[in-house]
């Protein structure tokens, strides 16, 4: 489809926006890159969770229900959601698998933060990009790994320092890869939640 393939192509626009090492995408070409929930539990947590948190809020104006009734609503809700995230971390990554890889190449950038967009204060994060390469079942593989960081990094040193730490000696470093797709592959360590993209 036209659409699609236009979008999926603003998609890697944006993704590459700004760095020196090109994503290399682990999707089909021409397939917009979106999150489909992989198990019926990951549907229901997300629309039960939805469900839970918005729809709490109305019990409050039903008298017959104590307001501590729409909280318990609301915080399932939540529970629910946070829970999607676990449910599709192992989903997604559940089946991946450590390869020893070696980081050929590697770039930290300087982002500035889009809550910032009209404020006086210019807030900025520094983000990290590696290029790495591994052998599977006898084929080469050059990737750019998906870098799993919960928090952002304020300073280029300690994106430097987040890198240095997990990458060894003449490049090594571990990833854990999809072994039906060796592209999508995560730097360091297999992630618990999910989705991560970038």
């Amino acid at each position: 489809m036209f659409g699609e393939k236009k979008l999926r192509k603003i998609q890697d626009n944006i993704r590459n926006s700004g760095w020196r090492i090109q994503h290399i995408p682990w999707q089909p070409e021409g397939k917009l890159e979106m999150y489909n929930p992989g198990s019926p539990l990951a549907w229901f947590a997300i629309i039960a969770g939805f469900f839970c948190f918005f729809g709490g809020p109305f019990t409050f104006s039903y008298q017959r229900f104590p307001v501590w009734v729409g909280i318990s609503i609301m915080v399932t809700g939540l529970a629910l959601l946070m829970s999607s995230r676990f449910i599709a971390g192992r989903d997604l990554y559940g089946k991946f698998v450590a390869v020893e890889g070696k980081c050929i190449d590697r770039e930290v950038q300087e982002f500035e933060d889009i809550d910032t967009d009209g404020n006086l204060i210019r807030n900025t994060f520094w983000a990290s990009r590696i290029l790495c390469e591994f052998e599977y079942q006898g084929v080469a593989y050059q990737v750019t790994p998906i870098i799993v960081k919960m928090v952002a990094c304020s300073r280029e040193e300690e994106a430097n320092q987040f890198l240095d730490e997990r990458i060894g000696d003449g490049g090594r470093c571990i990833l854990w890869i999809n072994p039906d797709n060796p592209l999508h592959c995560v730097f360091h360590k297999k992630p618990k939640t999910g989705p991560y993209t970038a």
